[in-house]
């Protein structure tokens, strides 16, 4: 039913449709080649499958089983070889026209193009090409594979392709006017060269910084990025072209050898990057798993048959995608500063390499943003990720700058100090001893100055990390001497977000101060209260006998720290989560303890939420 309307349609458009038409032994509407600049053939596609992949061209002529329908060129993974059949109609008032077919599709292995008359099956043009043999022998020298036909008009054409490949059966066809196709030609190879050129620069740049710093994690980038490119250059045919033209053994592995290499050295940089050996050592065993899976395939493929090492990098492509991203989020709920970064940038390009894979093995159609999902996303990554690395290099900047302009600050007052009382001294000798003991003390106040601003949190006036980790260490080593205990106990504050958000950080500052004030006053001389960032506190607990007497200090000071308080005449309280590590019983060594305390912390801070949580359910009315 459906062929009678199409064959309707065709007579009241045109009659020479309608012969051409009627002369198809299966009545299939013919593609109108016209005026027209570019004629994609997709939807003209008739094939058949050949698993012997040897039938001659004369058997497949007369061949019935051509399935229509096919709109999407891609039929995965195969070890069949296809025949793709169109059936053509060229209007016109001249002879013939001429056309340019393009297989844009450049890993193809092997290609047959036949055009005859359908009328009397005259061939009028055949030729083949592919990936493995010579470029040389391609018809025109292009990155694709390109054919030159002459096309008769106002006459039925059938144009037959042969594709037979180990990697993904690709096949885009279209016919081009020789104009049309040299000016989109051209703008692929400029927008290309500009992709090319941004790899070659961020190449440049990160081996100039690791040149400088030494960092590996700039190296892995680098080799990252050879290798993307190797792998981007020789799946777009370009590298083909120009670099090994006349290598077809090397030149049909190298995009699979690139990308295999990309992975291995993606997974070595993401490792690396998000310091997964500390921060997540399960995701770190996965993304290293990941590393060997693609070292693995790329030594494969020079001993592997392509297909089968085709497909395992397809699937480790995607396989990764899903790893890489699970270790940002990981890292990101870990508190990993660098995550975030990495997370934006790799989410990206992991698309566009879901994309490829699951492109090449026939799960998405191919179209113009799945072809080029890998170029899109590796570009973007790319840039993303070379402005993760350029903040890695603006920290450390950051801080050498803040040291190197405190100690510059010092050196100056100093310096003015002694040229004023150089002054004084020239002024007036009588007041010599006077002055040199003027200046001594000044800077002996200075010294001392320094020295506590130095080893003491400047918002509270407690000890900062600095002093805290020199007591602890001389803690340490008294309590091993005298076979003595201690205790390190670590507060963070409930609540205090809460405060600081909703009153601003002026109140948030001095809700602080109140705690570190009440801290200061319940301790003894011999104990230490140290501020180490934010709403976090330590406290050291000198000669303490057991785990028992430090469990019951530490509720006394959390029932002082969060009594009410009033400010601004504002009625606030805080909440305290307080871990608990007693030396010797758990460990030995003082990052252990932080640790064990630091762990118990967020263990009680865990089951204060959970309280809250069914406090706030009770409270809720049922209906």
């Amino acid at each position: 039913m459906l062929s009678y309307l199409k064959r309707a349609r065709w007579l009241i458009l045109l009659w020479r449709t309608v012969l051409f038409c009627l002369l198809l032994p299966t009545a299939q509407a013919a593609t109108l080649v016209g005026d027209q600049d570019e004629i994609p053939l997709f939807d003209a596609y008739h094939y058949f499958e050949d698993s012997a992949t040897t039938t001659p061209f004369n058997e497949i002529q007369q061949h019935s089983e051509f399935t229509a329908g096919r709109l999407q060129p891609n039929f995965g993974y195969s070890t069949s070889a296809y025949w793709l059949r169109m059936e053509l109609l060229v209007e016109g008032n001249a002879k013939s026209v001429e056309r340019l077919l393009e297989i844009a599709f450049p890993t193809l292995d092997y290609l047959e193009v036949y055009l005859l008359k359908s009328s009397n099956s005259e061939i009028l043009y055949q030729a083949q090409a592919g990936d493995q043999l010579p470029f040389s022998s391609r018809p025109i020298d292009h990155r694709n594979f390109i054919f030159p036909l002459t096309l008769p008009t106002n006459e039925p054409l059938s144009l037959y392709i042969k594709v037979q490949s180990n990697g993904s059966l690709t096949v885009p066809a279209y016919l081009w006017k020789e104009r049309a196709l040299l000016q989109q030609s051209r703008d692929n190879y400029v927008l290309f060269a500009v992709y090319f050129g941004i790899l070659l620069a961020l190449f440049i740049y990160n081996l100039l910084l690791y040149l400088s710093l030494r960092d590996r994690v700039y190296l892995y980038y680098i080799l990252f990025v050879a290798a993307m490119a190797v792998g981007q250059g020789s799946w777009q045919g370009y590298f083909q072209q120009y670099f090994w033209p006349h290598w077809p053994t090397w030149g049909n592995i190298a995009a699979i050898c690139g990308f295999s290499a990309s992975g291995f050295f993606g997974a070595i940089f993401s490792r690396r990057f998000l310091a997964t050996a500390t921060v997540a050592p399960r995701m770190d065993k996965l993304l290293l798993g990941c590393a060997i899976a693609f070292l693995s395939l790329l030594l494969g493929a020079f001993v592997i048959p392509y297909r089968e090492v085709a497909i395992a990098t397809s699937l480790a492509g995607v396989l990764f995608a899903v790893i890489a991203v699970s270790a940002g989020i990981v890292c990101l709920l870990r508190k990993n500063a660098s995550a975030r970064y990495f997370l934006i940038a790799w989410a990206v390009l992991l698309l566009g390499v879901a994309a490829m894979g699951m492109r090449n093995l026939g799960w998405i159609p191919s179209n113009l943003l799945t072809f080029y999902a890998l170029q899109i996303g590796s570009a973007l990554e790319m840039l993303l990720l070379s402005f993760a690395l350029a903040d890695r290099i603006n920290q450390m900047r950051r801080k050498k700058d803040a040291a190197e302009s405190e100690a510059l600050q010092t050196r100056q007052q100093m310096l003015e100090l002694l040229s004023n009382t150089e002054i004084a001294l020239e002024a007036k000798v009588a007041q010599r001893t006077a002055k040199l003991h003027e200046v001594n003390q000044q800077l002996r106040l200075q010294q001392e100055y320094l020295h506590n601003l130095a080893h003491h949190d400047p918002l509270t006036g407690l000890a900062n990390r600095l002093l805290l980790a020199e007591r602890i260490d001389r803690t340490l080593k008294a309590a091993r001497r005298q076979k003595r205990h201690f205790a390190l106990l670590i507060f963070d504050l409930d609540g205090f977000k809460e405060i600081n958000d909703l009153y601003g950080h002026a109140i948030g500052d001095n809700v602080l101060q109140i705690v570190a004030n009440r801290l200061q006053q319940s301790l003894r001389e011999s104990d230490t209260a140290a501020r180490t960032g934010g709403d976090e506190f330590v406290v050291l607990l000198d000669m303490v006998n057991s785990v028992t007497v430090a469990t019951e200090i530490a509720g006394n000071l959390a029932a002082l720290v969060s009594g009410e308080m009033v400010i601004a005449h504002l009625q606030l309280k805080v909440g305290v989560s307080i871990g608990v590590a007693v030396y010797p019983e758990d460990g030995e060594e003082a990052k252990t303890l932080l640790a064990v305390a630091d762990q118990q912390m967020y263990l009680v801070k865990a089951h204060h939420h959970a309280e809250q949580a069914i406090r706030a359910g009770s409270a809720t009315p049922h209906k």
